[in-house]
């Protein structure tokens, strides 16, 4: 039995699923980080923690987010059989309504990332992912109106609703390069421009997810206020904010997967057109 649904993990959440096989995907983009394939549920799961060395199966926060192969990690879960994806990304607030330890889903994102190989869609060569996704087309310009799968956010806001989990529905993601955290004027841009709260790793991730059909949701948790909002933003203070909220972000997920089923209705399938 494949796996079908996946959890990529970002800052916090290094584990997710006690036990299984573990495993490194070769993809036409490099090796992945290690992939842990268990059960939720009954349901087969796989998980990768997108900080991890790809090749090595040790779990780890050793590549920045600038440094991630954000492109073996989608290929790869692709290729062993994920469809649905659900993400975790640690964000600062640029609200103060959203507070650390909030969680939030989120439904659109503006694109700040320079450097990093951002689409599948090169003009060179066809993602073809063999027996799971082989598109008509060379290049592809993936609609990004709605970036994220509707059918997996009711799920997982179901889900919150059920255990009496507050989660904040509707915000806007801002995606910077990094590693260094933003100058307080960035912040301030970033506020009139509409972001509700900044990260690193969303994207590339969300768009190459897209780009091969797969389902794609993005759960923020807020681990501090943005720079300007508080007097100084730490690493240390992201990863024990995280920590604090694990125990509750892992339950909402496990809730999540328990309801998502295999069969798609979402539209998500037909971004690309396929042979």
């Amino acid at each position: 039995m494949e796996p079908y649904i996946g959890v990529i993990g970002g800052s916090g959440l290094y584990e997710f699923l006690k036990f299984g096989e573990t495993l490194i995907v070769e993809t036409p983009y490099g090796p992945t980080p290690r992939i842990l394939i268990g059960e939720v549920d009954g349901k087969r799961v796989a998980f990768v923690n997108r900080h991890s060395k790809p090749g090595s199966k040790e779990v780890s926060h050793s590549v920045p987010p600038h440094m991630i192969n954000y492109r073996a990690i989608i290929w790869g879960l692709r290729k062993i059989g994920v469809e649905r994806i659900y993400a975790t990304n640690a964000v600062g607030s640029l609200r103060p309504d959203l507070k650390p330890g909030t969680m939030a889903v989120t439904t659109q994102f503006i694109d700040f990332t320079k450097g990093r190989a951002s689409t599948f869609y090169n003009g060179e060569n066809l993602p073809h992912v063999p027996g799971r996704f082989k598109p008509k087309s060379l290049l592809n310009h993936v609609d990004m109106t709605r970036p994220y799968c509707p059918e997996l956010r009711r799920i997982l806001l179901e889900a919150a609703k059920h255990m009496g989990v507050k989660v904040v529905d509707g915000v806007t993601y801002a995606c910077m390069e990094g590693p260094r955290f933003e100058t307080a004027a960035e912040i301030r841009m970033l506020r009139v421009l509409g972001a509700d709260v900044v990260g690193m790793t969303l994207v590339p991730e969300v768009v190459l997810a897209r780009e091969l059909n797969m389902c794609y949701l993005s759960i923020g948790v807020v681990t501090n206020l943005a720079a300007g909002l508080q007097e100084r933003v730490s690493q240390e203070e992201v990863k024990e904010i995280f920590k604090t909220i694990l125990p509750t972000v892992r339950g909402l997920l496990i809730r999540a997967i328990e309801h998502t089923p295999r069969k798609r209705t979402c539209g998500c399938t037909s971004l690309v057109e396929e042979e």
